[in-house]
């Protein structure tokens, strides 16, 4: 084809456009890796705990102590998601 039969066509109109507004907004919606690994961690102590309480190898302080490491875990990855925190912990985005 020679280059006289192909329309260009202009900026304003390209169907990539709004696909990449979509793009750009999944990306600043998506969690920290760090206040996703809080967040399982505490998951991880709450089924944990619960678990070796039940079947009593651990008694019901052990089990409070649990409940309270996750507890700061998890406000701890709501502080991180929601700060102004990067991904390099102690450093500020400007």
């Amino acid at each position: 084809m020679s280059k006289k039969n192909q329309k260009s066509r202009p900026a304003s109109s390209s169907p990539r456009k709004g696909s990449q507004t979509l793009q750009t907004n999944d990306k600043t919606r998506r969690m920290k890796p760090a206040a996703r690994n809080l967040l399982m961690l505490a998951l991880v102590f709450l089924a944990g705990g619960e678990l070796l309480y039940r079947v009593e190898l651990i008694n019901y302080t052990t089990n409070g102590i649990a409940y309270i490491v996750a507890a700061i875990c998890t406000l701890g990855a709501v502080i991180m998601q929601f700060s102004g925190l990067d991904r390099k912990f102690g450093q500020r985005k400007l």
